[in-house]
């Protein structure tokens, strides 16, 4: 074969092999661009020669979380304080400032001292058949009185010192003093004691009668009942 036909051939095979090669190159190039591009954008060109358009990801729908609401408590009512209903009860009065009800029937409460009572009874007028009453005192016990005097009877020239123990009564409303025990202190020995023991006795019995000595009268009032605690008398009554 002629030298000039083994260049031209020679020289087509060579242009053949870099055209293959340059095709191999161009799609080796093709495939790494495609690998670095991000997965969410896809790396071939449009029909056009364009870049393809950038696809928008699709919104993922995620259910909405329920927030939890916790349970209303149910009210319990609060209870409500109710205040306890009281009776109203009279005034309590002392002897000093007692006033008389005004309306028949009308409750009232007199309260005072043993000294209080002692003060009033000593205002009092008495007639004990001669015999004279001084220095009176009144102590309240728990449930008895205990009355220290002296006791003069000028008629026999006797005095001596006098306590009398009882108790307080009511009849037919008013109070009275049963007296329970008579002592003579020691002033008097002997015969002139006797004869002051029978005096005194004799006059407390023309005093008192059977229902005791008065020892409050009230008038125009009801007594209903008497409480003596130590050193302190209660009466109730009401107004006739």
């Amino acid at each position: 074969m002629p030298r000039g036909k083994y260049r031209m051939l020679a020289l087509a095979c060579v242009l053949i092999c870099g055209g293959v090669l340059l095709s191999g190159c161009e799609l080796v190039r093709q495939v790494i661009e495609r690998r670095a591009l991000p997965t969410s954008v896809p790396a071939l060109l449009s029909p056009t020669g364009g870049a393809a358009p950038t696809q928008a990801p699709t919104a993922t729908w995620v259910p909405p979380t329920a927030t939890p609401v916790p349970p209303t408590a149910t009210a319990v009512p609060s209870p409500t304080f109710v205040p306890p209903t009281s009776v109203p009860t009279p005034g309590v009065q002392s002897l000093t400032d007692f006033v008389l009800p005004s309306n028949p029937n009308e409750l009232f409460t007199l309260r005072d001292t043993d000294a209080a009572l002692t003060d009033y009874i000593r205002s009092q007028q008495f007639d004990l058949e001669g015999l004279e009453v001084r220095d009176l005192r009144l102590t309240f016990g728990a449930g008895d009185i205990v009355a220290d005097l002296k006791a003069v009877y000028p008629e026999a020239n006797l005095s001596s010192g006098l306590r009398l123990r009882g108790t307080p009564a009511i009849h037919e409303g008013q109070i009275y003093l049963k007296v329970q025990e008579v002592t003579l202190d020691d002033t008097l020995s002997g015969l002139m004691r006797v004869i002051a023991q029978g005096v005194i006795e004799r006059a407390i019995e023309q005093y008192s009668g059977e229902n005791g000595i008065p020892l409050l009268p009230i008038e125009g009032v009801e007594v209903l009942s008497v409480e003596v605690q130590p050193g302190q008398i209660t009466i109730q009554g009401r107004a006739r």
